[in-house]
């Protein structure tokens, strides 16, 4: 799926989808799901050729559900036989033709476009990295570093697990449970110890917080868990891939 008439027509994002319901073999771009290397390798060039790149020119993370940020000059290859890509969950560019891809499954992808920089970014907002506000970080480290307005920010936040599935344990909603008054209603408690997460509303308060604009956000409503057409960790277990979200500009 392409994400059309949002961003400025110099700029090119989208995220694929999950081509057989039966299983994901041949449709993952991530080494860390079930398909093989020679398989992630083949999809990735397939997506290379779909948006326009050289082969071998998309640039990934070693995700890792961190705050990490990565500055990427455009200049580097990812090494498609050992897949060493830096280990963080969002990257930054000012490069021109330089995809940043990212790899997902109920994990939410967040694509921005900053204008005034012509800065792409792109970050992997899991329930970690978002508890960490990974959209926050990378935000300032944009605005540091290039002086970026970000109230001029277009920023896409991609299908995600939905509010009315994404159930998890105290744990894991304490930190959310200990936010509910910069979030309300973020998490709702679902039964002992068990409880409903709301990802992309809490993303898309991190937004705010950060800078953007409500104008110059856009939301994808689809749930990754009841969206036969999306893969799903949660739904499918090991037998899910994962989807592509890529954004460019040139």
């Amino acid at each position: 799926m392409i994400v059309s008439g949002f961003f400025p027509d110099s700029v090119h994002a989208g995220i694929t989808g999950r081509r057989s319901p039966a299983w994901a073999t041949g449709t993952s771009y991530s080494p860390a799901a079930v398909d093989s290397p020679r398989i992630v390798s083949l999809n990735r060039a397939i997506l290379a050729a779909r948006i326009g790149a050289a082969p071998g020119s998309l640039l990934w993370l070693t995700q890792v559900h961190s705050a990490g940020v990565v500055r990427r000059s455009g200049n580097e290859r990812t090494d498609t036989d050992t897949y060493r890509e830096p280990e963080a969950d969002a990257h930054w560019t000012t490069a021109d033709n330089a995809a940043l891809c990212l790899s997902v499954a109920d994990c939410a992808p967040v694509l921005a476009f900053f204008p005034d920089s012509n800065v792409v970014a792109a970050a992997h907002c899991g329930r970690r990295g978002t508890e960490l506000n990974l959209v926050g970080v990378l935000f300032e480290e944009i605005r540091e570093k290039t002086s970026s307005d970000v109230s001029l920010a277009y920023v896409w936040i991609g299908p995600c697990a939905g509010a009315d599935r994404y159930e998890i344990g105290f744990e894991a909603a304490k930190p959310f449970i200990e936010m509910e008054n910069r979030y309300p209603g973020s998490i709702r408690a679902t039964g002992t110890d068990r409880y409903l997460l709301d990802l992309r509303a809490v993303l898309h308060r991190q937004c705010i917080e950060a800078g953007a604009v409500q104008t110059r956000i856009r939301v994808d409503d689809r749930c990754t868990i009841t969206d036969a057409s999306l893969h799903s960790y949660r739904r499918d277990g090991i037998r899910s891939g994962r989807m592509a979200a890529w954004i460019v500009r040139g």
